[in-house]
């Protein structure tokens, strides 16, 4: 037990060696997510297996800090003073699984990309900074979804991934705003017909908790008759919808 509880201590202060430098080749990101991964103290690795999951499915989403450069193992020096810094310190286990999936979700938000009024990208960008800046550690990730239309029009491969990288270029531009401290943002563009069935795929898929998006524009008496997006994501994931009227801060100046 001795034994254990020192192999534990050592954890506190002692880096592993980089998968880099052992292995070159191998891509910047990956080490972001397996060093992370290996983080001592809780508060630094991923705080679920969703947010895991989401990188592993997203490597050009990673973000890659120093953790991800690193080709050296980390000097004497460094350990020695880890050392002194850990003196005392006990290890500490993370929280459980259920609790931090409820304090550090993902959430979704949905961005048209088309028809949307300047009221209706504001509503949706303060809504999504809401929901996030209450919640410390959540991820953001926002998602707009394209018809295959848009993409089947052009003549190459070269030439649909330009389509997309201008949808994504869009998004990222919306999002700009929402990159908050403390808080990873990410960008995806999604190409289906079914707009309400892709948000649902991909809300289900990454294990979002919190989806926010736009409400419908049709009166009560259509969407009697009419299921519109909205309702049909809603009726169709295990998680909480934030639906958002448009509005924006100066309108009431108009009065």
């Amino acid at each position: 037990m001795d034994g254990l509880a020192a192999g534990l201590r050592q954890r506190l202060w002692v880096d592993p060696v980089p998968p880099r430098k052992l292995k070159p080749e191998l891509p910047e990101w990956l080490q972001e997510v397996v060093l992370r991964c290996l983080e001592p103290e809780a508060a630094r690795r991923y705080p679920s297996a969703a947010h895991l999951a989401f990188d592993l499915s997203n490597p050009a989403q990673v973000t890659v800090t120093q953790r991800g450069n690193r080709t050296r193992a980390t000097g004497v020096a460094t350990h020695f003073k880890r050392w002194l810094k850990a003196t005392g310190m006990h290890y500490q286990p993370s929280p459980l699984p259920v609790r931090l999936i409820g304090e550090v979700p993902i959430v979704m938000v949905a961005v048209p990309h088309k028809d949307a009024s300047d009221a209706t990208l504001y509503s949706l960008r303060q809504a999504a900074a809401r929901s996030v800046g209450t919640r410390p550690g959540a991820r953001l990730s926002c998602v707009t979804v394209i018809s295959p239309s848009q993409t089947s029009s052009v003549s190459d491969e070269a030439s649909e991934t330009s389509v997309h990288r201008r949808y994504l270029s869009q998004l990222r531009q919306w999002a700009l705003p929402l990159n908050m401290p403390g808080h990873q943002t990410s960008c995806h563009v999604l190409e289906s017909g079914d707009v309400a069935q892709a948000l649902i795929d991909y809300a289900i898929g990454n294990h979002v908790s919190v989806i926010v998006m736009g409400a419908a524009t049709h009166g009560l008496v259509t969407q009697r008759f009419v299921a519109t997006i909205p309702i049909k994501v809603a009726m169709g994931v295990p998680c909480t919808v934030v639906l958002v009227k448009q509005g924006l801060p100066f309108e009431q100046l108009a009065n």
